[in-house]
């Protein structure tokens, strides 16, 4: 049996996700697998090592700024016959704002979700 270990809810979505590695320009786009307060998973061309950092950007409300974040890989895995890598990423710097705005978008999300 597998033991739950994450803190918070996640939110299985197909968000916009950009992604580029602390220390570079150039940006990759995804989708997200699944979000929550504390971090993503998302699907990469690339293989990147545990506790690599990057700034991450989710377009969470169509009108506002994309959530804005630095994350930190928590693990890698590849997804067997394919190319792909399933990538779990922690949010370290997640700012008050955009913690708030991203604690609201899944608030509203999860409660047309999970019955009440």
């Amino acid at each position: 049996m597998v033991t739950e270990r994450r803190r918070h809810p996640r939110l299985f979505s197909h968000l916009p996700l950009r992604y580029h590695h602390k220390g570079t320009s150039q940006y990759a786009d995804t989708l997200t697998k699944d979000v929550s307060v504390s971090g993503v998973r998302f699907i990469s061309h690339e293989f990147f090592p545990t506790a690599s950092e990057f700034l991450v950007e989710v377009p969470l409300f169509r009108a506002s700024h994309p959530l804005q974040t630095l994350g930190r890989v928590a693990w890698s895995q590849k997804i067997a016959h394919s190319d792909l890598y399933e990538i779990g990423m922690e949010f370290t710097q997640l700012p008050d704002e955009h913690r708030k705005l991203l604690n609201a978008f899944l608030d509203n999300a999860l409660a047309h979700v999970l019955p009440t």
